[in-house]
């Protein structure tokens, strides 16, 4: 039997430049730009921006395909990266982040097309309220995803978008 391939693509190497935040960041993703795309002008950015961008494609089952994308920035704003996930994956913009509420909630997005079968926001607090994760998922016939922006203890905020077929 034929094994399908595994690989991981590494599109940019982490840039170890030191005293970039985020805020200081001006490139914003084109909606809808691919993560290749954005990371590469990211890259040709005159500014130091510290960011790590992977790609990975699973094809260990062919039947259902996979495809992972990771953006990491160094940065405490999770309200702007969550933005540049919402750019590049196509979050909707009725599924706003609240700024405050409980340790754990799911909100369904008001204005979700017909389509679609789910569409989600969970949002994750800490116990100060600080919102640690957000995950946004969808479903629809064929297939589905969903979009994970999470705070790392190491002061890293990740964008995590996965997509599967079926």
């Amino acid at each position: 039997m034929k094994h399908a391939a595994r690989f991981s693509i590494s599109l940019v190497a982490l840039c170890l430049l030191t005293g970039t935040a985020f805020a200081q960041i001006t490139i914003a993703p084109k909606t809808g730009e691919s993560l290749q795309s954005y990371c590469q002008r990211l890259d040709r950015a005159p500014t130091a921006i510290r960011f790590k961008c992977v790609i990975e494609i699973n094809r260990l089952d062919p039947a259902t395909p996979t495809t992972t994308e990771k953006l990491a920035f160094a940065s405490n704003d999770f309200g702007k990266v969550f933005e540049v996930a919402r750019r590049l994956h196509r979050i909707p913009a009725s599924l706003t982040l609240p700024a405050s509420g409980p340790e754990s909630e799911t909100i369904e997005d008001p204005k979700k097309p017909d389509y679609l079968w789910s569409s989600t926001l969970q949002i994750k607090r800490s116990a100060s309220g600080r919102i640690e994760r957000a995950e946004y998922s969808s479903r629809q016939e064929g297939g589905g995803g969903g979009v994970k922006v999470t705070r790392t203890k190491a002061g890293i905020i990740e964008i995590q978008a996965h997509s599967f077929g079926d």
